[in-house]
């Protein structure tokens, strides 16, 4: 089994050689494609290995890395659990999407890791710009500008455009990000009328799609999250249409509820682990605790060249809104009712 992040803004970047991954294929190992994966993590048998190294020649010849080796049983099994928590079968690199990722794929342009293209500052302008002309930015002191939704659904709040870097071949990707079901109310609302045949269908049309499983208390989010439950996202969502009445937990269910979700597989073992440290620190004043069985999905725009005009990308972040926001029966424009 191979995890990677073969997304296509990686891709296009030359960060990730899908040629590569092609190998891997061809000798019958099963590749997984997480977006945004920065983690190494190598298991061979009864041998880990984690650190900070690439699988890349600027990594092996140019880059001062390290990494610890163990065959402690116990830490051998957590980052076995780890990188299996992350192959989620709707993410299995298929013929098809490779074939996609080989066109699209492009060779880093010098050094890899050393980018170009507009500055941050310049991109934040812009995507600023962008969420103003849709009419509906709004600003928080700790989280910046982002897109109200809150008047066309109940089950969303807000919606960000983001522009990660990735260097090496001057490709710019701006991304959309959506966290449907991000409180307990906004779930309540989100599960019993999400489609699920349409939303895992997202994916179809170029969206990511996790799970974005969390704790809170009031309004303040809290540790862990859980992006890859054991489970799976469809099994995921099904749990959730009939478990909405056990988002809110009482100080003497915390530790059986955490139990609960890993029996369930809603949660890997290093994530209830985390979980129940919280518990004797943060968490211990606490009388009540919400679950917030969350969603996240994003979608990646890529540009070779100069980003394109506002005024005409103001359209398709509408368009890729709404198309989100129909797999549960709502519309863009359309006013939500409480």
């Amino acid at each position: 089994m191979l995890i990677v992040d073969l997304s296509k803004p990686c891709v296009a970047s030359g960060a990730t050689n899908p040629k590569e991954i092609r190998r891997y294929i061809k000798k019958g190992v099963s590749v997984y494609s997480h977006a945004d994966l920065h983690a190494k993590v190598f298991v061979f048998g009864p041998v880990a290995v984690v650190g900070s190294t690439n699988v890349s020649i600027n990594s092996r010849d140019n880059l001062e890395e390290a990494a610890i080796k163990t065959t402690v049983p116990k830490a051998v099994e957590h980052a076995r659990a780890f990188v299996c928590s992350l192959a989620d079968d709707r993410d299995l690199v298929t013929p098809p999407y490779l074939a996609e990722c080989l066109r699209l794929y492009r060779p880093p342009r010098g050094h890899p890791g050393v980018r170009s293209g507009p500055s941050n500052s310049s991109l934040e302008n812009w995507s600023e710009q962008v969420m103003r002309k849709l009419g509906t930015r709004e600003h928080r002191t700790q989280q910046g500008y982002f897109i109200g939704l809150s008047k066309f659904s109940n089950a969303i709040d807000s919606a960000w455009l983001r522009h990660p870097r990735r260097g090496g071949a001057g490709v710019q990707s701006i991304t959309l990000d959506l966290y449907p079901g991000d409180t307990v109310r906004q779930a309540r609302d989100l599960y019993p009328k999400l489609d699920l045949g349409k939303f895992i269908d997202l994916r179809k049309k170029g969206w990511t799609v996790v799970p974005n499983l969390h704790f809170s208390k009031a309004q303040r989010g809290l540790k862990p999250h859980v992006g890859n439950p054991p489970m799976g996202l469809k099994k995921y969502i099904e749990y959730w249409k009939s478990h909405l009445d056990e988002t809110r937990i009482k100080r003497p269910e915390f530790k059986k509820i955490g139990r609960n979700l890993y029996r369930d597989r809603l949660m890997p073992r290093d994530k209830l682990e985390e979980y129940e440290k919280y518990l004797q620190q943060d968490y211990k004043n606490f009388k009540t605790l919400d679950i917030r069985p969350g969603l996240k999905i994003s979608y990646h725009w890529l540009f070779e060249t100069n980003l394109p005009s506002q005024d005409k990308f103001v359209g398709k972040v509408r368009a890729k809104i709404d198309e989100a926001l129909k797999t549960w029966g709502d519309r863009w424009g359309k006013l939500a009712h409480d």
